[in-house]
């Protein structure tokens, strides 16, 4: 159709679930091309951190840890995890 091609050194596999879902089954086996896509418990997605339990943690501690030097000392921080 566009003729779009997979890269699968550029490409990556998440499972995602619950703690308690993914205590089961911990990992996938992907292959593209006879290369194994890498695991990852979280990647960064349109500039949004996200992990294996759809939890803002990752994100929230990246963006704090940018953004940290941009916010004035005196400003108080109102940052908590979800």
């Amino acid at each position: 159709m566009n003729s779009m091609k997979i890269n699968p050194i550029k490409s990556k596999c998440m499972l995602i679930g619950t703690s308690k879902n993914l205590q089961k089954q911990s990992s996938l086996n992907i292959h593209i091309n006879e290369t194994i896509l890498e695991n990852v418990d979280t990647h960064k997605l349109m500039g949004v951190y996200i992990n294996k339990n759809l939890k803002w943690n990752p994100h929230i501690s990246y963006v704090y840890k940018n953004d940290a030097t941009n916010i004035s000392p005196k400003a108080p921080i109102f940052l908590s995890y979800v």
